[in-house]
């Protein structure tokens, strides 16, 4: 690093605290130039990355959250960066990227970043405009890597002039925009020199394919034009050698020409072969005709050939000056291409606010999250149908931790992740999916949805969703916000009611952190009775006779079924398969315990092994005969009942049961 920065130590550069970043920056540093042989001067210097100026987000929430790419495919269509990307330059569409992997903490910024962008919206014409002039601006940052790389062609320093003479256009137009706006129109540099001493030195007609005299401009150096008029002449005296020798010889088909191998060449066909005059010498035979040489095409050859070489290396040292004159300006360069990204992205968030109908949202530092009308951006882009909009307020004290139930399908993963997105784009700067919304900015955002093995780690679905947990708990604070689907699936039903349970008691009691945790265990809901941040939501449905249609609205109270066998129906399974998980879910309810039982055993400070016990829902799928007899074992009270009694009960309950034996055989 020392080395490569041309400073005398670490210390010059503020990174001598840093030591882990020292080491690391250095072996990235090194093997790039082992690897491409290239020195790297466009590289700026390291950066410190400061996470008190932006928000934390672990690698679980980014995926779970679909921030820049979808779980099922991995690919960008169906992320939130789709959605939201209509950016126009490849430097725009990696800073939205890095936008939104790195969310603001800071509500002055956040409120400055907004304040742009309602200024574009509010001049959307003028918005119009500098999306058109963006269009044309190539990838500068791109270009400027070429450069030092030693891989730039004459197109890539036309393309990078084409682009920085938009920049005084752009200037132009932005001169009337305050703020933000404004700062970023002052680090526009036209880079005047670069666009002129392009402008006098490249041939605009050039190609890629750095052709000999083809790369430098006329009249940008003497001895090119000098050289390039020789090789231009050149041709004109081979055309007039041409006419002369079939003048001379009579020979109507004659031809002067030029291959690679043999140089230049008079080619006669045989049926000519009597007319060649003495002074011609054979140079190559082929099948139907023979190749000469005279003492003056001779001369020609080695005074255009030299003059040809001499061009081309000519112009290739010209070239890598002029390259070198514009890598002086590298950080020049740079510093505009991160103007224009930003000038891309937030024209971009203007657009899609004024396209998507997205409303600009209160940012605060309170503990509040509220929002009307919200959807979920990514979600309505998808679907043909219009949106179901919902309301959320979320708070640091009566309206903590909301409990979310309802059917699968029925939209409680949506609302959850509409939440988080929302927040994010909130403190990205951008306006959000909502009629109205407030916003206490959040530190974190932790997102906990769905599970999966981790083979290259051999660790087990639940193994990864307690991990994933363990990360939220021991990093969240009161002023995340946590998104916790489904936890406690992954293992026995008992085991996961009781981890969801007191991982809800924990959030609520020690973190403190707005929570917003949907779960198909409804014994959950009693936590509202004796938790004051507990709050129950469900997603409302409306069931005809067998049938259910989701309303995907989210409403204050909880959900009295989970609607399993209806969600198994309109997945196609078999009639005869669904009529069975009624017969079975029928007898399952019978036997199992209630949900205020369950409640009242966790509850309960003295709850024992035997009345926990009531509430395993893993029970063994008996055959209905049986069930009168379980049923009838789990209300007895063994406490009100004498060892005689307990004996005489226990051979009545086995004389039943070898009459039900005998039946079910």
């Amino acid at each position: 690093l020392v080395e490569h920065y041309a400073v005398p130590s670490i210390d010059a550069l503020g990174l001598s605290l840093f030591q882990e970043g020292i080491i690391a920056a250095g072996a990235l540093l090194s093997y790039l130039q082992s690897t491409q042989k290239h020195k790297f001067n466009h590289i700026l210097k390291p950066v410190v990355y400061h996470t008190d100026s932006f928000m934390v987000l672990d690698s679980a929430t980014r995926k779970n959250m679909e921030l820049t790419a979808t779980i099922k495919d991995n690919k960008e269509q169906g992320s939130l960066l789709w959605a939201i990307n209509k950016t126009v330059t490849a430097m725009g569409s990696r800073q939205l990227r890095r936008w939104i992997n790195q969310p603001l903490l800071n509500t002055s910024l956040i409120n400055d970043r907004q304040l742009a962008v309602a200024n574009l919206v509010d001049s959307y014409t003028q918005c119009l405009q500098i999306r058109e002039m963006l269009k044309k601006v190539y990838d500068l940052e791109r270009l400027i890597g070429r450069l030092n790389t030693g891989n730039a062609n004459p197109l890539d320093l036309l393309a990078l002039k084409q682009s920085l003479e938009i920049i005084p256009h752009l200037k132009l137009v932005l001169v009337n925009y305050p703020g933000l706006l404004a700062k970023i129109n002052v680090e526009l540099d036209a880079l005047t020199d670069v666009v002129t001493l392009i402008e006098s030195s490249v041939n605009p007609d050039a190609s890629s394919s750095m052709r000999t005299g083809e790369i430098i401009k006329d009249g940008y150096n003497y001895e090119v034009d000098e050289l390039r008029t020789i090789s231009r002449e050149s041709k004109q005296w081979l055309i007039q050698l041409e006419s002369a020798e079939r003048n001379r010889t009579g020979i109507k088909s004659l031809k002067v020409g030029f291959n690679k191998v043999f140089g230049y060449y008079i080619e006669v066909t045989r049926s000519n072969l009597g007319s060649i005059p003495e002074n011609y010498q054979r140079k190559q035979t082929l099948a139907n005709a023979e190749r000469y040489i005279i003492d003056e095409l001779k001369e020609f050859e080695n005074k255009i050939l030299s003059a040809e070489e001499k061009l081309s290396r000519l112009e290739q040292e010209i070239f890598q000056q002029i390259k070198n004159k514009i890598i002086a300006n590298n950080c020049r360069i740079q510093l505009t291409a991160a103007a224009i990204a930003q000038i891309d992205v937030l024209t971009n968030l203007a657009f899609i606010a004024v396209n998507n109908n997205y409303h600009r949202p209160l940012v605060t530092d309170d503990d509040k999250i509220v929002l009307v009308g919200a959807r979920h951006p990514v979600i309505e882009k998808l679907q043909r149908d219009a949106f179901v909009t919902n309301d959320v307020f979320l708070n640091n004290s009566t309206e903590m931790i909301h409990i979310i139930t309802g059917p699968n399908m029925a939209g409680k993963s949506t609302f959850a992740r509409t939440v988080a997105l929302i927040t994010l784009l909130a403190q990205i700067g951008s306006y959000i999916p909502a009629e109205k919304g407030e916003i206490g900015v959040v530190d974190r955002i932790f997102a906990r949805v769905g599970a999966s093995d981790d083979i290259t780690t051999g660790q087990s679905t639940f193994m990864v969703e307690m991990n994933e947990v363990a990360n939220i708990i021991n990093n969240a604070t009161t002023k995340s916000l946590i998104i916790l689907d489904e936890v406690g699936r992954g293992t026995s039903t008992f085991d996961g009611l009781s981890i969801a349970w007191a991982i809800t008691e924990y959030l609520h009691d020690f973190i403190k952190a707005k929570t917003l945790f949907t779960t198909h265990y409804h014994e959950l809901t009693a936590l509202a009775n004796t938790l004051p941040g507990v709050t129950n939501y469900n997603v409302l449905v409306r069931e005809h006779q067998d049938s259910i249609n989701f309303l995907y609205k989210i409403h204050p109270g909880c959900a009295n079924k989970s609607y399993g066998i209806q969600v198994a129906k309109l997945a196609g399974l078999p009639k005869q398969l669904l009529v069975s998980a009624k017969q079975i879910l029928n007898s399952l309810e019978e036997i199992s315990a209630t949900p205020k039982q369950v409640a009242f055993a966790f509850q309960a400070p003295t709850a024992t092994e035997e009345n926990l016990k009531l509430v395993d829902y893993q029970v063994q799928l008996l055959a209905p005969e049986l069930a009168d007899i379980v049923k009838e074992l789990l209300i007895l009270d063994i406490n009100e009942l004498t060892p005689l009694q307990a004996l005489n009960y226990i051979a009545e309950l086995k004389t039943k049961l070898s009459q039900k034996e005998g039946d079910i055989a």
